[in-house]
């Protein structure tokens, strides 16, 4: 897949107020409106499963010391908190995490499972640390510091260009 890199953090977003037992289903909005699409023969963490196992094995990779490389991670996102209540959330952030225990991808998984509420963001403190995490990873992980001879390399071409 080209729009793979390692170079990331991948955002799984899923419906937190539905069973992962349930079966996919397509919906796309044309105009604030849901119609339903196509139906998966896969349940919804099977998909999830899906996707994480395809950044794994295609990103996942080890330092000359044999420890994990710093990306790419998977941040996995619960939506609709809203219709769930503290106990339900819990539960959905239980079953991910077991689920997910002793597949390969798991190494990927960053920090805990989020479950947010989409119909409040600017009150929902999900939010607010989702943003710090993801800020802190692409300061720490994303920035690529540009030798200083590569610097003056182009001011020397930008020199000669304008002659």
């Amino acid at each position: 897949p080209a729009f793979l890199t390692p170079r990331t953090m991948f955002l799984l977003l899923f419906d937190a107020s539905k069973d992962f037992k349930e079966t996919w289903k397509s919906i796309q909005y044309e105009e604030g409106t849901g119609i339903p699409g196509e139906e998966s023969n896969m349940t919804i963490i099977e998909l999830l499963d899906r996707w994480m196992a395809t950044i794994h094995s295609h990103l996942s990779g080890k330092t000359k010391q044999g420890g994990l490389v710093d990306y790419p991670r998977i941040l996995g996102i619960g939506t609709y908190g809203d219709l769930l209540n503290e106990e339900e959330k819990l539960k959905v952030i239980e079953q991910f995490q077991t689920y997910c225990e002793n597949k390969a991808f798991s190494e990927l998984l960053d920090h805990e499972v989020f479950i947010v509420d989409n119909s409040s963001a600017q009150t929902d403190p999900g939010f607010s640390k989702l943003h710090e995490i993801i800020q802190r990873f692409a300061t720490e992980n994303l920035v690529v510091k540009t030798p200083v001879s590569w610097v003056l390399f182009r001011k020397v071409l930008q020199m000669f260009s304008n002659e």
